[in-house]
């Protein structure tokens, strides 16, 4: 059995189109790009049953929306439904929360491996501030001084406020499942 499809993104005849309104130089179409390259992928999941979603797809999801500040997988669920950038991502397609937090802890090698690929593009591409690429998801392009740039000895913080981020996102998600059930079980 494969994963379901997940096609490149394509223009609409019809409604609004994430694709074209979506601006070229967006954060969301650089991870698309960086993690539709360095993402090697097994045409075939690893377990039974319905057809997985691609692991592309929910790589691309956590990884933008953690660049966002987003650590929360129900949010994350609800931007998918609600937000262009996450729309582009998924391709109309909505993963469930559960299905990201699975993602989150299955997927952590290949996410910190995306993460170190797009600091890798950034530095080939002549962006000089890293930071600016996490922080603020309108400019690819930023003007830094020489004291911004992540360098090789930088590197293992960078991968520690990786390990910090998924953290964060595992205590979030994990509060609102408490939350969620309390509200259940409530008369």
């Amino acid at each position: 059995m494969a994963y379901r499809r997940y096609d490149p993104p394509q223009t609409l005849l019809i409604g609004y189109d994430p694709q074209v309104e979506l601006p070229t130089d967006h954060l969301a179409r650089f991870v698309d790009t960086v993690v539709d390259e360095c993402l090697q992928v097994d045409e075939k999941p690893r377990w039974p049953g319905q057809p997985a979603f691609h692991p592309a797809l929910v790589i691309k999801i956590l990884v933008y929306g953690y660049a966002i500040g987003l650590r929360s997988s129900r949010q994350l669920e609800r931007m998918c439904r609600e937000c262009l950038p996450f729309l582009f991502l998924t391709r109309g397609d909505t993963p469930s929360y559960r299905t990201l937090c699975w993602a989150r802890i299955h997927y952590k090698a290949e996410i910190e491996s995306v993460w170190q690929a797009l600091f890798d593009v950034a530095e080939g591409s002549g962006i000089r501030r890293l930071g600016r690429i996490v922080v603020d998801s309108t400019k690819i392009r930023a003007n830094a001084s020489d004291e911004s740039v992540v360098t090789a000895e930088e590197m293992p913080a960078v991968l520690a406020q990786i390990e910090q981020i998924l953290r964060e996102a595992k205590q979030v998600d994990q509060k609102e499942e408490r939350v969620s059930i309390s509200v259940v079980k409530s008369p």
